[in-house]
């Protein structure tokens, strides 16, 4: 398969390598920015607000520019444009980034004699420095930031490929050469024209300049050294998938591009010592804590990569001495925002589920102290009740960031939330059905790891922090509530917080039936594109492209995942397929696969506003498709393999090759409805594997089989 001529599209416009970033829609880099893991270095806008290497064509006598885009093609590899500027002038530029390094090779040819001024226009903040040598300019940025006392510096290097004039004045600078062209006769292109901008970024001068001058040297070798690392990336890491519905499967691939492309890797530092899946890094550039939780989830899939392994190592080894866990890492910061902030507990779900996929029991020893650690500092710092339920104390600990079901007022202001002005915490049934879940895996990794002690601790504490969700429940809405820690006092908000407990295996069948109906009500949760953040009847209910949407209406992946994990563990595989295919449709309703913090809940389009693009938890659609609806769960403790499919009218194929489970790898192919699906399934490994579905238990040994399956009730992820 072509993969990268699969992905091709022209919506798209950034390159990332492993510390650089471009972003830009038209000629040049645009905004290049060069992080170096530092706290000190990173602000959440700061990529896109970099004009390091926009370039300019002016026409010589009147100094306008008229570089006009007439359409560009992405791929992973390169970007490819076309433009039109003064006096029949064309422009071709092909531009990518390799070892962090940017080089844009620019074609000009004409109709007509033209004289053209090619500009770069650029300025470095307070403290920075330019200086101009051997026809390159150097730029070394000071970094400070409202998030760090410190600074750090980063240097880039940036030249054409001829000489060129330099002003430098105060902080800004301009770097320009004169272009003269010429036709033979009108109508008559003459021979093209080609200028090559290289931008360069290190942790040092002499790093950035060693990077440049290899890109000088040979700048096709940059192109076809990251066209060879993605398609190596594609064949060797990613499982094969193909389905009948392209629009699927090009989401598919460029879901596990944006993985790829957001990875960074600092070899080392005091908190950033293994490879990790940034947020994104276009803004939110450290690891944050239940962000990557998520992603760990779809990143288990890829086969021989670190992640997500390395990445949860990250958060398990940057622990405090007193057992919390940072809400953000830097390489140099363990960044908790000036307070004990926490994040929801997905953490022992992701370490739990990557178990299941690799069998690696080594992390799991690794992993299990860490969360105990971080569960006991939960209990002295967030429990004044004894109820072992986990309080939230300002808004932002839940996930939720303005949600009203936490801020409690007309303005949807964070600081004039009763938990800011009047410390009155809240309890939260999903945010504490996430410690219950955890509290269970706790003492499912003892168990696993010979503590039976242990694991009757953590299976009490879990019961009573069941029971505790349970008090939550409201027979007036049908739903689970939040409340006011103290006194108990129901939030009267609702919000689909109240379904997530089925996904602890909470609820009797009756509430269950009741939130269910609830969450799939038109009028309460459930537009064209589920699941709304608040209920659609509530005054302050919002999905117009503003802040007040952002956890007031908009539609978030990872909750559309959790609701989906909570409808299959409750057996409602019926309303979980409908919000599957709902949600997979979303993620290119806008034409195209985008992976974004939050989706519009009536066109399933992005967000201009308060959106992030190549999000992390924007990929777990790809968890979705491979769990649910091609429905393979793996056991490699066990050596086991559950195959329970959830297709719908959107897939009637579909094929996977070399997923791994532990040491097994499986292809599989499937075919038909939900009540009557061909499978074949092929296995190669070491020893047996044990194929479980509809059909109960068989044993497969490097062998293919063929049956006719349906969706039915096996057992959740959770409870193996």
């Amino acid at each position: 398969m072509d993969y990268l001529k699969l992905l091709q599209r022209t919506d798209y416009y950034e390159i990332s390598g492993n510390r650089m970033t471009s972003y830009c829609s038209t000629l040049g880099g645009g905004s290049i920015n060069y992080w170096d893991g530092k706290r000190a270095s990173f602000h959440p806008y700061a990529p896109l607000c970099d004009t390091t290497a926009f370039v300019q064509v002016l026409d010589a006598e009147n100094r306008v520019n008229l570089v006009q885009q007439m359409y560009h093609f992405w791929r992973p590899d390169r970007i490819s444009g076309k433009y039109h500027s003064h006096n029949r002038t064309y422009i071709e530029e092909e531009k990518t980034i390799h070892d962090d390094t940017f080089v844009s090779l620019m074609d000009f040819h004409t109709e007509l004699d033209t004289e053209l001024i090619v500009r770069i226009e650029g300025a470095v903040g307070q403290g920075s420095s330019v200086r101009f040598e051997d026809n390159v300019l150097l730029i070394e940025e000071i970094r400070r930031s409202e998030f760090a006392e410190s600074e750090s510096s980063v240097c880039k290097i940036m030249g054409f490929d001829r000489p060129c004039r330099c002003r430098v004045e105060g902080n800004r600078y301009t770097l320009e050469f004169d272009l003269k062209l010429s036709s033979i006769m009108p109508l008559l292109h003459a021979g093209r024209t080609r200028a090559v901008l290289i931008v360069a970024g290190g942790d040092t001068p002499q790093e950035a300049l060693d990077r440049y001058n290899r890109a000088a040297a040979d700048p096709a070798a940059v192109f076809s050294a990251r066209k060879r690392k993605w398609e190596e990336y594609f064949e060797r890491n990613v499982p094969r998938f193909s389905c009948d519905n392209q629009t699927i499967t090009k989401m598919y691939y460029f879901i596990y591009y944006m993985v790829k492309s957001n990875i960074y890797n600092f070899d080392g530092g005091p908190f950033l010592n293994h490879p990790f899946e940034s947020t994104g890094k276009f803004r939110l550039l450290p690891q944050w804590f239940w962000d990557s939780a998520f992603g760990a989830m779809n990143e288990k899939w890829l086969n021989d990569l670190p992640l997500p392994k390395s990445s949860m190592s990250n958060t398990l080894e940057a622990q405090r001495e007193d057992g919390l866990l940072p809400f953000s890492l830097a390489e140099d910061s363990f960044v908790n925002w000036g307070t004990e902030i926490i994040q929801p507990f997905i953490l022992p779900m992701a370490v739990w589920d990557y178990y299941l996929k690799s069998g690696d029991r080594a992390f799991l020893d690794k992993a299990l102290p860490v969360l105990i650690k971080f569960d006991q500092w939960m209990i002295q710092s967030r429990d004044e009740n004894g109820e072992d339920l986990v309080n939230i104390r300002i808004p932002g600990e839940s996930g939720w960031d303005n949600s009203k079901r936490y801020v409690l007022n007309e303005h949807l202001a964070g600081e004039e939330s009763p938990l800011m002005r009047e410390k009155r915490y809240v309890q939260s049934p999903d945010f504490n059905t996430y410690v219950y879940i955890g509290r269970r895996l706790i003492a499912r990794m003892a168990r696993e790891t010979g503590q039976a002690e242990l694991a009757e601790e953590y299976t009490a504490k879990a019961d009573k922090t069941g029971a505790g969700i349970e008090s939550m429940w409201s027979d007036k809405t049908g739903l689970y509530m939040d409340r006011f820690e103290r006194d108990h006092e129901e939030i009267p908000v609702r919000t689909p917080g109240g379904v997530i407990p089925l996904l602890g295996g909470l609820g009797d069948e009756e509430r269950r039936s009741r939130a269910v109906r609830n969450l799939t009500d038109p009028e309460l949760f459930w537009p064209e594109y589920p699941v709304t953040t608040l209920d659609l009847q509530d005054p302050d209910y919002n999905d117009t492209d503003e802040y007040f949407s952002y956890w007031n209406g908009r539609v978030w992946p990872p909750v559309n995942w959790v609701i989906t994990e909570g409808l299959c563990r409750a057996g409602e595989y019926e309303t979980a397929g409908e919000l599957i295919k709902r949600s997979i449709r979303m993620c290119s309703a806008a034409g195209e696969a985008w992976c974004m913090e939050n989706y519009h809940p009536q066109t399933g389009y992005p967000y201009f506003t308060h959106n992030i693009f190549n999000y992390v938890w924007g990929g777990i659609f790809n968890d979705m498709l491979l769990r649910r609806v091609a429905g393979i769960q793996g056991n490699a403790p066990k050596d086991e393999v559950y195959i329970n499919p959830l297709l719908n009218e959107d897939i009637n194929e579909l094929s996977l090759k070399d997923i791994r489970i532990g040491v097994h790898s499986i292809d599989m192919e499937l075919s038909g409805d939900r009540d009557n699906i061909c499978l074949k399934v092929g296995h190669r490994g070491p020893c047996p594997i044990t194929l479980v579905t509809s059909n109960g238990r068989q044993r497969l040994s490097n062998e293919s089989v063929t049956l006719t399956v349906k969706t039915l009730k096996l057992p959740h992820w959770l409870d193996l």
